[in-house]
């Protein structure tokens, strides 16, 4: 029969993979939404080494469930880190001082990774669809506006 201990440890590391099935999720949302080139071919390639290294810890998960817990959070941390390298500059200036970077507990530091992947798509979302919006501005701005009037014919 289990311990106490071996329990908590095994529903520690059930969530840490839950968490980074979910920075998973999150990461590969974030590589559809960018334009094709290098850096989406470059976080799709560690998304598939994020889940391929998962799956491992997933199986690992009944004998060695601490281990477990910190190969799900290794995952995270990656694609975390990936994460704000493909995010526009204007999004990420803050990114030293993000909140949760000195917790301890892998399943804590999986969740709030997860999370952080799931804000900074919505930001670069946001970035993408401002630029959108000030580009078409500009274009109805450029069509709309009046050009000079034609000067008048004088009557004399």
């Amino acid at each position: 029969m289990a311990t106490v201990t071996e329990r908590r440890d095994r529903r520690r590391a059930k969530a840490a993979l839950a968490h980074a099935k979910s920075a998973e999720k999150e990461a590969k949302r974030l590589a559809d939404g960018l334009p094709p080139g290098r850096a989406k071919q470059r976080l799709e390639a560690i998304v598939a080494q994020s889940r391929a290294t998962r799956r491992a810890a997933k199986a690992d998960r009944k004998r060695a469930p601490r281990r477990a817990a910190r190969t799900a959070a290794r995952a995270t941390a990656g694609l975390d880190a990936w994460s704000r390298r493909v995010v526009p500059s204007t999004v990420h200036r803050g990114a030293a001082a993000e909140p949760g970077a000195a917790i301890t507990d892998a399943a804590a530091a999986a969740k709030r990774r997860a999370a952080l992947l799931k804000q900074r798509r919505k930001q670069a979302d946001r970035v993408r669809k401002w630029a959108k919006s000030a580009a078409a501005h500009t274009v109805v701005q450029a069509v709309t506006t009046p050009e000079e009037p034609a000067p008048r014919k004088r009557r004399g």
